[in-house]
């Protein structure tokens, strides 16, 4: 599901390319680090085919507007490249020990996987349930390896 790399010549159909970071809020430089580092580790072996934003914020989580549930982190595609709105990724990053850090990286991973759902137009013809085992399966692959180094 998502691009090696190795076969990023076969995916230049998007004039602006890559994962880009955005911080909300007060982040310490150690956890700017952190993050930035997992994020590194995810662009030096994959590829991001079309620009991808993704928002940081230092929150334990969002809160819907319309029903309350609490959510870790939310993928928008906002339409495609040629209008310049690209997608974007919300994270609610706050950690303050290890364990809360693989949760942020595993959000990070999991949506990251929804926006190669979203290139690949996979999200056009699966089920959302079907969406999400993959995200997670995705997200425990990428976590497992980042933090097996």
């Amino acid at each position: 599901m998502w691009i090696e790399k190795e076969y990023s010549q076969n995916y230049k159909d998007c004039p602006a390319q890559g994962l880009r970071l955005k911080f909300y809020n007060d982040f310490s430089d150690a956890q700017k680090s952190s993050l930035k580092e997992f994020c590194n580790f995810l662009r030096k072996k994959y590829f991001f085919p079309i620009r991808v934003y993704m928002l940081l914020c230092n929150t334990q989580k969002f809160k819907d507007p319309d029903d309350g549930h609490l959510y870790s982190g939310i993928f928008y595609d906002n339409g495609d490249c040629r209008r310049k709105t690209y997608p974007r990724i919300c994270v609610a990053a706050h950690f303050d020990n290890e364990n809360q850090f693989l949760d942020v990286c595993y959000t990070i991973a999991h949506e990251l996987t929804h926006y190669f759902q979203w290139y690949f137009l996979e999200d056009e013809k699966r089920s959302g349930r079907s969406l999400e085992i993959e995200a997670n399966k995705w997200a425990d692959y990428l976590t497992g390896e980042y933090f097996a180094k």
